[in-house]
């Protein structure tokens, strides 16, 4: 474990336990951490702004990893059924994972859609998702269309959305 981060993370046990147990918060903070100063006389941390593109990676990274955890369940369900999969389960495991560099061409009139929608009138008119219904497709355009609904609403940069621009390096990310 980084140092760095225990350390952070026992001072602020420290912070947080000393109106229970001032005496043991303050042995801690003062002869374990080191610090001069009581803990009483601490601050309490200050919270950060949450940051959108650091929750959309932690939002990839769960997705993918449950998809790739579905994946082999299935596989393994299948198995147990008798029948035949493409890997050996008891074998180690190597994945390779694909990045594009281009969303598919139906999406681009459903980005449409919602950037108009986002210009017109609000994104949770239900004349959106009938338009989504009646331009076909509704099976897989319906989810991409909340997707970006929920990402807007989540507070990230509408053009960043929009544009097609994930808020994070999906490589970087990935490694």
């Amino acid at each position: 474990m980084h140092a760095d981060l225990v350390h952070k993370y026992i001072s602020l046990q420290a912070l947080i336990i000393s109106p229970i147990a001032p005496h043991w918060a303050d042995h801690i903070h003062q002869e374990v951490l080191g610090n001069t100063e009581t803990v009483q006389n601490a601050l309490w941390p200050r919270v950060p702004s949450p940051d959108p593109a650091l929750t959309a990676s932690y939002t990839y990274i769960r997705t993918t990893t449950s998809a790739i955890t579905s994946a082999e369940g299935a596989q393994i369900r299948k198995k147990s059924k008798g029948k035949s999969i493409s890997y050996d389960p008891e074998s180690p495991k190597r994945l390779t994972i694909y990045t594009a560099s281009s969303f598919p061409a139906w999406q681009d009139k459903y980005i449409d859609l919602v950037r108009s929608f986002h210009q017109k009138t609000s994104l949770e008119d239900k004349s959106l998702n009938a338009e989504v219904g009646r331009m076909g497709e509704g099976k897989k355009a319906m989810p991409f269309v909340q997707g970006l609904k929920k990402r807007i609403q989540g507070g990230e940069d509408v053009e960043g959305v929009l544009g097609r621009k994930l808020p994070f390096e999906e490589v970087e990310v990935l490694a």
